[in-house]
């Protein structure tokens, strides 16, 4: 009878270890940061059992202490119960600047996966202090002229006014977009996480020469977009004209032109109505 029990054992079916997400990145993190934080769930999706032995850290090159790994201990997984949750953390301390790597590995019964690993990274990064963010505009290209030597900005407008404006505004930001929905690309250039709530259609370039809203793009949605650093994401506008253009001003920390027109004087001064000179609607004095 106890051999009968113990062929009743061995039938049973194994369990089937699962981790999710199978790999984490805790991203770039600054030397002396506080920890950041991460979940790792693993889950028995077998038909039997599953005995969860060890888990633990590892790495070979010694990173793995600048991790931790905490939630269960070990114990017994059954069949479609409830999922178990490992904190991790990665604390960066004074470690050197660059790339972390270890694994938290999971010990078990799973006949296919006795021992499960998942892969854990971090950069580190050289300590920012406030760790600001910046935005940068992903497709945007310089004009490649002066607006000091637009109508009205060179010689024209007489005085000091067109001498004192040449440098100063050469070469602003310009995205060419086509009709439909367009997607504006932003990315974090910064040190620091950050996020952006408003944006703002129309206004004066450099507090000089107005760019005003124009009823052919209107922004739709996007905000709020946070980002960390390195990360990129997107606001949405409509765009309905062939020959357009706007000030954009995101927060009042990232400003250009968008415009459906090549970024060349020609279509800019049209977009503006700058061709008229002081007789056009583009000039606010």
């Amino acid at each position: 009878d106890d051999d009968d029990d113990d062929d009743d054992d061995d039938d049973e079916p194994p369990g089937f270890i699962v981790a999710s997400p199978t790999s984490i990145d805790f991203g770039a993190v600054a030397q002396t940061q506080s920890a950041v934080g991460d979940v790792l769930t693993i889950e028995n999706q077998g038909s039997g059992p599953l005995t969860i032995n060890a888990v633990g850290l590892t790495s070979g090159t010694g990173d793995e202490a600048l991790f931790s790994v905490a939630g269960f201990a070990g114990g017994t997984l059954q069949p479609a119960s409830a999922p178990i949750n490992l904190s991790l953390s990665f604390d960066p301390g004074t470690a050197d600047v660059g790339l972390k790597t270890a694994f938290v590995v999971v010990e078990s019964d799973d006949p296919t996966h006795p021992e499960l690993t998942v892969p854990l990274t971090a950069e580190v990064i050289e300590d920012c202090g406030p760790c600001l963010p910046e935005w940068t505009l992903v497709d945007g290209e310089n004009l490649g002229f002066d607006l000091g030597g637009l109508p009205g900005f060179g010689g024209g407008l007489g005085g000091g006014l067109g001498g004192g404006l040449g440098g100063g505004m050469e070469d602003p930001q310009y995205l060419q977009v086509s009709t439909g929905t367009v997607d504006v690309e932003i990315q974090n250039t910064g040190s620091g996480a950050g996020t952006l709530t408003s944006v703002t259609e129309g206004g004066t370039l450099l507090g000089m020469l107005l760019v005003p809203d124009s009823p052919d793009i209107t922004f739709v949605g996007g905000t709020p977009l946070e980002l960390a650093p390195g990360e990129t994401g997107s606001l949405q506008f409509q765009v309905t004209g062939t020959a357009t253009c706007e000030l954009v001003d995101v927060d009042g920390t990232l400003s250009f032109i968008m415009g459906s027109g090549a970024p060349e004087e020609a279509s800019i001064m049209d977009c503006m109505d700058l061709d008229g000179g002081l007789g056009g609607g583009g000039l606010p004095f």
